[in-house]
């Protein structure tokens, strides 16, 4: 069985059910992608929590409606378009806030009208949260010398340079790089296979 129809299988679980098991783990799945498109648009830090749940709610109400049908709308289009829809609400709603939270928010709002719109806006926090979930998951598969190599020459400092400082040679550090690199990659693969 694939890692996509496992997710696809997760989808039509929490959309058919009352799994809480099948709940908790979707949760999980997608809880920091909302949280990422939150961040993405602006939102103030102290709108983010009650946000996420109320769109939490929101899935869970309406994932039973919910096709899936990747050819017509990925998943994480339908869920920017409810993020999109439930942040321009919560701000529409809460008349006594500053016209200034209006104001941020609403360009954002206005320019993922389109579907166009909406699946590029969903397509680059989607890679920027897969990117974020690989490299946490890579980080911890690696001795710290080897993440502060990768990270510092991801910084742009020389491999002299980091050499000297972590005492180990400069092909160690260049070694280093490419295994990280490649496990980050190999990760992203995995994860954008198994997310959905």
């Amino acid at each position: 069985m694939s890692e996509l129809y496992t997710r696809v299988t997760l989808l039509n679980k929490v959309r058919s059910t009352n799994s809480e098991t099948a709940w908790v783990e979707y949760v999980s799945y997608y809880k920091g992608y909302i949280y990422a498109l939150l961040k993405g648009m602006d939102v103030p830090n102290h709108d983010r929590d009650d946000l996420l749940q109320v769109i939490l709610l929101k899935c869970w109400k309406y994932l039973p409606e919910f096709e899936y049908n990747p050819n017509r709308c990925k998943f994480r289009s339908w869920l920017t378009i409810m993020v999109r829809n439930t942040v321009r609400d919560h701000f529409k709603a809460k008349s006594y806030r500053s016209k200034q939270l209006e104001t941020d928010i609403e360009p954002l709002a206005n320019s993922l009208e389109s579907d166009d719109n909406i699946e590029v806006y969903a397509e680059k926090e989607w890679r920027i949260y897969v990117a974020e979930l690989a490299w946490e998951t890579v980080s911890k598969e690696f001795k710290d010398t080897v993440i502060e190599a990768f990270v510092r020459r991801a910084n742009g400092e020389k491999l002299a340079d980091i050499a000297q400082k972590l005492n180990i040679a400069q092909s160690s550090v260049s070694t280093y790089e490419t295994r990280v690199r490649r496990a980050i990659a190999k990760e992203i693969v995995r994860l954008e296979s198994f997310l959905a």
